[in-house]
This record gives C-alpha cells, sequence and structure tokens, in this order.
C-alpha cells in the first residue's frame, strides 16, 4: 500500500480488451433502473426509517462493448486542432509524451484543469479501440487520481459508471487513468439547447438517472462532493450506451464517515454555485449534501439558470438561506410541485435523505407524461446541432 493509503498503481502493463464488459442499456426511458420499484402507498404506509440500498450489479445485464463506426461521429465536425479554452500547450505537450509511452494516441484535448486533464486517445495496436485517458501532473499536495481510481473499482458494473480498463503511473510521477470513452457533459448539453434550458421531459428523465447514479455512489459508502451538471455525462455517440447517463470526476470523492470530524474542520468544496449550505460552515460532508447539490442541478434543467448565478460569491449563501423562506417560489419556478417535498426533505435531514420517497416521487411524475414523451429520445438525440454546438461550447465557443 503506498503513502496515501491506496492501493498501489499495476506496472505499464497491455490491456485485455476480450475481457472487458460493460452494461447495456435497455431503452430510452429507462425509468426503472436501477432502483426496485417503490409504490407511494407503500412508502407512506411504512413511518419506520429506511436504510438506503441500490440493487446489487449481479441485475444489470451484461454484454461487450462494441461501438458502432458506420455511423458519422458528430465530434469529427469539430476541428481536432482547436484548444480547450485555459489550456497550457507546454502541460499539453507534456501529456501527449505520456500517452505515447503507455501505447496511446492522443485524438483530442477534452477537458483542461488546473491538476488534470482528460484525452480522447486510440490504441496504437488497434485503432479500432478509443477510451479517454485521464491525466495528473506530479502534486505532492493534490493527489486525486489514486481516490478516483478506488470508487471505480468499488463501483465495478454499477450503472452509470465508466469501466475503468487500465491505471498507470510513469517515472515523473504522472498518473493517467484510461476509462470507458463518454460523450458530452450534461451542462454543456444544456447550454446547447434554445433558451439554455431543457424540455419538461428531457429534465425530469435526468432528475431521475442522475439521482440514481448519487444513490448507487452513497450504497457503496462514497460521497461524490462535488455534484454538478459537468460530473454527468451522456454516452459515447452511436455506441450501446448513448441512451444512458454517467457520473464522473471523483477527485473530491470521500469515504462516508461514521464519526465525523471536529467543526470547522471541513474544507469548502466544489462549484460555488451547486455547493451546499453547510459547506460554506466547513461542517462535516454529509451525503444528504450530494442531493442538495443535485437538488440544484435540477432547478438549472428547467430554467436554464440559477437564482443566485449574476450574483458575486459572497452573497450566494445568504440567498439560498434566503430560497428557504421568503424566496422559497424562486427556487422552485417551472419545476414540478413534488419538488417541494424534496427540498423540504433535504433541509430537515442531517445526514441521509429518504431515497426511496425521492425515487417514487420522481417516478410518480414520470408516469404522468404520454408514453409518447416517455419513449421519445432526449432531444439531442434527435436534432444532431445541439451535440455539434456542445462540442464547440467544450471548445471555448460561446
Amino acid at each position: 500500500m503506498s503513502s496515501d493509503g491506496l492501493l498501489p498503481y499495476p506496472k505499464m502493463v497491455g490491456i485485455d480488451w476480450s475481457i472487458l464488459s460493460v452494461v447495456e442499456s435497455n431503452g430510452q426511458v429507462d425509468i426503472e433502473e436501477p432502483l426496485a420499484e417503490v409504490s407511494l402507498q407503500a412508502i407512506s404506509q411504512n413511518g419506520s426509517e429506511q436504510v438506503p440500498s441500490a440493487p446489487d450489479a449481479s441485475f444489470e445485464k451484461q454484454q461487450p462493448h462494441h461501438t458502432t463506426l458506420e455511423k458519422e461521429d458528430k465530434e469529427s465536425l469539430v476541428n481536432a486542432n482547436l484548444e480547450v479554452q485555459g489550456a497550457d500547450p507546454s502541460v499539453r505537450d507534456s501529456d501527449f509524451f505520456t500517452i505515447r509511452c503507455i501505447g496511446y494516441a492522443p485524438l483530442r484535448l477534452v477537458q483542461f484543469g488546473p491538476f488534470t486533464r482528460v484525452y480522447f486517445v486510440r490504441n496504437k495496436k488497434n485503432p479500432a479501440q478509443e477510451c479517454m485517458a485521464k491525466v495528473e501532473s506530479y502534486n505532492e499536495n493534490k493527489r486525486t487520481m489514486g481516490i478516483e481510481a478506488r470508487v471505480y473499482l468499488d463501483c465495478k458494473g454499477v450503472r452509470g459508471f465508466a469501466e475503468l480498463y487500465d491505471r498507470f503511473r510513469t517515472l515523473n510521477g504522472s498518473r493517467v487513468l484510461l476509462i470507458q470513452r463518454l460523450g458530452t457533459d450534461l451542462n454543456r448539453i444544456r447550454r446547447a439547447h434554445p433558451g439554455q434550458s431543457l424540455l419538461h421531459a428531457d429534465a425530469l428523465k435526468l432528475c431521475l438517472k442522475t439521482f440514481t447514479r448519487i444513490w448507487s455512489l452513497h450504497d457503496r459508502s462514497w460521497m461524490h462532493r462535488n455534484i454538478n451538471p459537468s460530473n454527468f455525462v451522456v454516452g459515447q455517440p452511436h455506441s450501446d450506451f448513448d441512451d444512458q447517463i454517467f457520473i464522473i470526476d471523483f477527485g473530491l470523492a470521500r469515504r462516508c464517515r461514521e464519526k465525523s470530524r471536529p467543526f470547522g474542520a471541513c474544507p469548502i468544496l466544489g462549484a460555488d454555485a451547486y455547493r451546499p449550505i453547510s459547506n460554506y460552515s466547513r461542517v462535516e460532508y454529509q451525503p444528504k449534501d450530494d442531493i442538495e447539490s443535485w437538488f440544484y442541478m435540477c432547478h438549472e434543467f428547467f430554467n436554464g439558470n440559477l437564482p443566485w448565478d449574476k450574483l458575486p460569491h459572497t452573497s450566494t449563501v445568504d440567498f439560498k438561506v434566503h430560497c428557504r423562506s421568503l424566496g422559497r417560489d424562486l427556487l422552485l419556478t417551472n419545476m414540478p410541485v413534488m419538488f417541494d417535498e424534496i427540498l423540504e426533505g433535504i433541509d430537515s435531514s442531517k445526514t441521509n435523505v429518504d431515497y426511496f420517497r425521492i425515487s417514487a416521487l420522481l417516478k410518480a411524475e414520470l408516469a404522468k407524461l404520454s408514453m409518447k414523451q416517455l419513449n421519445e429520445p432526449f432531444s439531442w438525440k434527435k436534432d444532431p446541432r445541439i451535440v455539434y454546438r456542445a462540442y464547440k461550447i467544450e471548445q471555448g465557443w460561446k
């Protein structure tokens, strides 16, 4: 075991692609995944506290991953030489060298952060095999890649979690994760829509799918601690998984603690717009805080923005508190009525929320839609221009 308490990285060996398996998508709506069906009546009659538990991964149907290559990938419409906004060419060139050393050819820079970068890469020996490489430069104070690898290993085979293909540590201290190739994130997809808000049916489906991902993560004793639309992505276009929603970026994730740290010991985490109120006071992070961030994300799906988007960061927490009392209507604008009950459940909890209740409320709201709306593909699957705009946004276009 390494000094940071994580499992050691394996040697730089090849990937046995023949044994890789991933979860099969089962249609456009998939409103049952992966939770057990729970009726509203059964929940209301059971007054006892329920222990949240997502179904075991063995319930998921497994099949080998086969990417459809015949159809045109809309990403090819984007100039591969364009750079992600804020990218440092020297860091990018260093990453390219690292990626080539492990037997892959970098195709395109997808995301550039202060400590990690994400690239689309291709296996040199088999060009048909593409995946994503996440590279972390050596930094003694910021070592998040080991934690991310542990989450992927703990959630192996769970619907909505990318397959971890391999991991490496280079001689210069950089770490590389190779994971299943995915599509663009929900933040860029939302911004690519007219008015930057989603259709009502699409927003509802995404609320349930993203909630399910968080529930599955909590069920394996992990908290994400950075829930926002950028950390949920669609499956790779024209693949078996383009109807699925995946949760990514576990660099800030931590195990759920039985004993909390002293008050004030928790760092300020995540994006300010989606940060839970308790984290501003450095209160120990709890699973229910992930759900609070998820609620803000849902509001943005329906409205295209958050009530505090144009406020300075110093005023955000005060406005979030205001939205719990006199300004409550601002936080529930254009959202189904049942979100009021969900918000009440989040605010009244100290640790966990009633996952079964929230799931049942979301499913009951989806049941009000027509069969046509339920079975209709997401809007970005019907209109390729949305995907094109999303990838342009990825490269700095506004």
